[in-house]
């Protein structure tokens, strides 16, 4: 769940001069305040929406307010927590991170499953989009198992589940739950398919994903 939200926070920086207040009518301390709101996602990467320098009686907290530009070319250094002004790209990080994480995820599973193809075993289950394989089908896209029956020499010899969906998550969730590896699961057809053409099936994302137990 996404949480996000904003909030306001206010740095005194300090005694700046002694002047006449208007509304004390007499001289007072005029302190400088930075006032800053920020929004932020869970709490913890957050970046600065509005921002502003005031002068302020040090009694009565009423004064004017100032050039952005000219006070923090004064200042020494930024009033604002780091985690309040670039927390942002700690989350802009781990985005990347994540992101080179599932893109390395997903060679490893293609690089897995053309393994796979070049080594076929009996009962290897193929997580396909038949739509794309048979002229026969009505539905588009629609993924199945097919199981590896036999294996003679370079070509392979599947059978077809009765069962078909528009999501690969269908057939991936009766593979997990074990339906598919009942014998009912399939039909009588089978399909013959040549190791080289297999491959080029992975390649295009007609094969979905590859499962050995």
């Amino acid at each position: 769940m996404l949480v996000w939200g904003s909030g306001s926070d206010t740095k005194d920086l300090g005694m700046v001069e002694k002047r006449h207040c208007d509304a004390c009518e007499k001289e007072r301390p005029f302190k400088l305040f930075l006032q800053y709101r920020f929004a932020h996602i869970w709490y913890l990467f957050s970046w600065v929406t509005k921002k502003e320098y005031l002068l302020l009686c040090d009694v009565c907290r009423r004064g004017v307010q100032l050039d952005k530009k000219k006070v923090e070319s004064k200042l020494r250094e930024n009033p604002i927590p780091l985690r309040r002004r670039y927390g942002w790209m700690l989350l802009v990080v781990l985005i990347a991170i994540g992101a080179v994480l599932a893109q390395q995820s997903v060679e490893a599973d293609r690089a897995r499953d053309y393994a796979y193809i070049d080594s076929p075993h009996v009962n290897d289950l193929y997580v396909t989009d038949l739509s794309r394989v048979l002229r026969n089908v009505d539905q588009s896209p629609m993924y199945s198992v097919m199981k590896i029956k036999s294996v003679n020499g370079g070509r392979v010899e599947f059978m077809l589940s009765r069962v078909g969906y528009n999501k690969s998550s269908g057939p991936n969730k009766d593979i997990r739950s074990g339906k598919a590896a009942s014998a009912d699961y399939y039909t009588t057809e089978s399909l013959v398919l040549p190791v080289s053409e297999l491959r080029i099936l992975r390649q295009v994302g007609t094969i979905n994903s590859i499962r050995r137990d």
